[in-house]
This record gives C-alpha cells, sequence and structure tokens, in this order.
C-alpha cells in the first residue's frame, strides 16, 4: 500500500493537473469579464461549472482504492 501523499498514481496527478487548469481558467475569465470581453452572464456559468467539477474531482480521488 503506498502513502497518499507520495502516490505517483495517473489518476492523482491528473487532479492536480486539472485543478491548476480550473484555477487558471477562473481567472482568465475573471479577467475577460473584467476587460469586457465576456458577459456577465457567461462568467456566472463558467465559475459555478468550474467548482462543480473541481468537487467532483475532489470526491473521486477520495474513492481510491490503490493507496
Amino acid at each position: 500500500m503506498k502513502d497518499g501523499k507520495n502516490c505517483s498514481c495517473a489518476h492523482h496527478t491528473t487532479m492536480h493537473t486539472m485543478f491548476g487548469l480550473f484555477v487558471l481558467i477562473f481567472g482568465i475569465s475573471g479577467l475577460l469579464k473584467a476587460m469586457g470581453n465576456i458577459s456577465a452572464e457567461t462568467f456566472n456559468w463558467i465559475w459555478p461549472s468550474l467548482v462543480t467539477i473541481a468537487a467532483l474531482g475532489k470526491l473521486a480521488k477520495n474513492m481510491c482504492k490503490c493507496c
């Protein structure tokens, strides 16, 4: 059994990468909204979607059986 903090399973490293991408997309969409390039309606659709996907990923990570 592996230590969860040092597990190098593909699904663990993918989740860290995905979280970083979600934060990046959230930041870029906020910046585009502030600059007037996307509407508030679009931004209000993007951020809850990202939070929901991140939460589902976190729940899936906790179901790991390999470590």
